[in-house]
């Protein structure tokens, strides 16, 4: 495996040298600089300027040095195991890769501590107004509130949010454990505002099992503001949250191991992220630099894509569609709190 880049091509090099040869020719024509010819001089060289700027366009992977060639017999992913995904406890199907708030592809349910999906949130609000239609009174539907799994109404949750999360907490649910330690990092539910109390909770979270709780730690240590910044500390947060199935982490991962210049692991985490359905821009880029480049093999890219594709429709199903098409349009769920 050669690692080591490609120089430009010489054909690469012939036009903006051809553009540069002729904004000099027409320069030299210029005797009495009139307006024209000196527009015609400008309009040359911008476009030459373009043109080279243009070819020489930063990639992902341009602050990694060289490395020597490396050679390897095998795909070394090719029996490598998806770490486990967590599944909404109604349809069993993977929950989506962005389970966050933001993007409202799932919602969690502190009354039994269950992340849901929203297809199938989608799908009580849809049978319980039609069932309330049949009868004649839509009152009588369940609110959007309702939790698809336990059926608790949500009546008392969002009042008592911080004892329904230390029962959990207490009961081992690592969800539940992390939550609290972002009230103590943000001072919500009557919790005094305190960066050692969250760290406490997060890590004791990150040692119960939470992904996302590992994944702050993570970001904590990359940043240095809450804790002292330590890329070493970072990078064994981010791979414990990747192996834990938080699929944003290989990417993170990925980042960090280009930084240490490990081109290998970087490129391997890169691809663990995107066959587990890592789909954004920059892991695409990078893979698609990283093949150009000789770093991984035609077969190594194509099974990375077609992998990619398969753990995205995993997580499809006409509920969480109709979902999709809806937003915006149907009652707003329970708050996440």
């Amino acid at each position: 495996m050669v690692h080591q880049r490609r120089p430009a091509p010489v054909h690469d090099l012939l036009l903006p040298c051809a553009v540069v040869v002729l904004s000099v020719a027409v320069y030299s024509s210029i005797d009495d600089a009139t307006p024209s010819a000196l527009a015609l001089y400008v309009l040359v060289l911008a476009g030459a300027t373009g043109l080279m700027v243009a070819m020489h366009k930063k990639s992902p992977l341009d602050k990694v040095p060289n490395a020597p060639p490396k050679e390897r017999k095998e795909d070394p992913l090719l029996k490598w195991e998806r770490p486990a995904r967590e599944e909404c406890p109604v349809c069993l199907l993977p929950l989506p890769i962005d389970d966050t708030k933001e993007k409202g592809d799932a919602c969690y349910y502190n009354c039994c501590g269950s992340n849901i999906c929203n297809g199938c949130m989608y799908d009580q609000i849809r049978v319980s107004y039609e069932d309330a239609m049949q009868r004649g009174d839509v009152k009588s539907a369940k609110p959007p509130t309702t939790c698809p799994f336990c059926r608790d109404d949500g009546s008392t949750t969002v009042h008592n949010t911080l004892q329904r999360e230390m029962t959990l907490a207490k009961a081992g649910r690592h969800r539940a454990i992390w939550r609290v330690g972002g009230y103590y990092l943000d001072g919500r539910h009557g919790l005094q505002q305190s960066d050692q109390e969250a760290m406490k909770w997060f890590r004791r979270a990150a040692e119960a099992g939470s992904a996302g709780a590992a994944n702050a730690i993570s970001l904590c240590y990359m940043n240095g503001d809450i804790l002292p910044r330590d890329r070493k500390k970072a990078l064994e947060y981010a791979q414990k949250a990747a192996d834990l199935g938080r699929v944003f982490s290989f990417g993170m991962v990925g980042q960090l191991l280009l930084q240490e210049k490990d081109l290998d692991g970087a490129f391997l985490s890169y691809r663990k992220g995107a066959i587990c359905g890592l789909s954004d821009a920059h892991t695409f880029d990078v893979l698609r630099e990283a093949f150009k480049l000789g770093c991984i093999t035609k077969d190594e890219y194509a099974m990375t894509l077609r992998e990619n594709q398969k753990s995205v429709n995993e997580t499809k199903s006409d509920s969480r569609e109709a979902w999709k098409r809806m937003k915006g349009h149907m009652p707003s769920p329970r708050e996440h709190g």
